[in-house]
């Protein structure tokens, strides 16, 4: 099956397509690979929108910052119950705040440092200094390289940080 698939690298954006098996899940083929190859991928600079359009490219797991799979969420049978932990994320130059899931009683910042390098977070903001400014981008389901973060952090501890005199309140589900 073809995919498509947006890998947010260091300095760029590369949207393009994949080919993965029909009841592969993107994260399981990211973990399981060290290199992706994108088809007729589309790579745009963050520092000038410079376009650059491909044959294929092919990147290492090491430069995948953050990977969007557009429209794609896996085989619903495979899908388990679990508690979403909001989190903020720093890699590179991006800033990630998303859901985190977890097996019942799993708290976050252990789960995310057992789990294998590509972690997908769901209703994610990703925000990044693109060529005309910062730009924020809400994708359903965010594959972050855990491997790549700088620090990472609950959204309690962020809330508390930059409101110190009011109390942090769990999000409505």
């Amino acid at each position: 099956m073809r995919a498509g698939i947006i890998v947010y690298a260091e300095d760029c954006r590369v949207s393009g397509h994949v080919e993965i098996d029909d009841e592969a899940r993107l994260t399981d083929v990211l973990n399981e690979v060290a290199e992706i190859t994108i088809i007729h991928p589309t790579v745009v600079a963050h520092t000038d929108g410079r376009l650059v359009i491909l044959d294929e490219l092919t990147l290492s797991r090491d430069e995948m910052i953050a990977v969007e799979a557009p429209g794609t969420r896996g085989p619903e049978e495979r899908r388990i119950q679990t508690v979403r932990h909001r989190l903020e994320v720093h890699l590179g130059g991006y800033v990630v705040l998303g859901q985190l899931h977890t097996m019942p009683g799993g708290m976050p910042l252990v789960a995310i440092g057992r789990r294998l390098p590509m972690i997908p977070m769901t209703n994610a903001t990703l925000a990044y200094n693109g060529a005309e400014g910062p730009e924020a981008r809400d994708i359903d389901t965010l594959i972050i390289n855990r491997q790549l973060a700088d620090w990472v952090r609950t959204a309690d501890q962020a809330d508390l940080a930059v409101f110190p005199d009011i109390p942090a309140v769990a999000p409505v589900v």
